[in-house]
C-alpha cells in the first residue's frame, strides 16, 4: 500500500488521508522501518496534527481501526473538530518546516537523515519533502 500525500484532504484536511494509511499499515504489521519513529510521535507531524485538533491518538486510531471505511472516519472527524480548527491547521500544516515556523529547527536538523535526497540548503515544507521523498 502506497501512502498517500500529506497534501491530499479527506474531511477538508491535511494529513488525516496518510494518516489513515499508516494506521492500517501499523496494524497489519507493514508499516515500513522507516516510518516507525514519525508514527504517533508528539514532536513530528502526526503530534502537531493531534495537538491542532486537541485530540489524543488513541481515540483516532481505535476510530479507523473500528470504521468501515475513509467516508466514516471523515464524517466522524468533521463532528469532532469545527471547520475553524480544520480552516487553522491547513493553513499551519502547509508552512511546517520551513525556517522560522513550527518544526523548522527539528526539521533541519532530521532533513538529512531522513531525506538525504535533499540538497543542504533546502527551504522547502515538510510535506514537500514527503513528496519528493516518494515521488515515483
Amino acid at each position: 500500500m502506497k501512502l498517500r500525500l500529506p497534501t491530499e484532504k479527506l474531511a477538508d484536511v491535511y494529513h488525516l488521508a496518510r494518516f489513515i494509511d499508516k494506521v492500517r499499515l501499523q496494524q497489519a504489521e507493514k508499516l515500513p522501518e522507516d516510518y516507525q519513529s514519525s508514527y504517533c510521535n508528539p514532536a513530528g507531524l502526526d503530534g502537531l496534527f493531534f495537538k491542532a485538533f486537541q485530540m489524543e491518538a488513541k481515540t483516532l486510531v481505535q476510530k479507523i481501526a473500528s470504521a468501515r471505511d475513509d467516508q466514516e472516519i471523515a464524517e466522524w472527524f468533521r463532528s469532532q473538530t469545527s471547520s475553524k480548527q480544520r480552516e487553522k491547521w491547513n493553513a499551519f500544516a502547509v508552512d511546517l518546516g520551513r525556517p522560522g515556523t513550527a518544526l523548522g529547527e527539528r526539521f533541519k536538523q532530521v532533513r538529512a537523515v531522513k531525506y538525504p535526497d535533499l540538497p543542504d540548503d533546502w527551504e522547502g515544507t515538510v510535506f514537500e519533502a514527503i513528496a519528493h521523498d516518494e515521488r515515483v
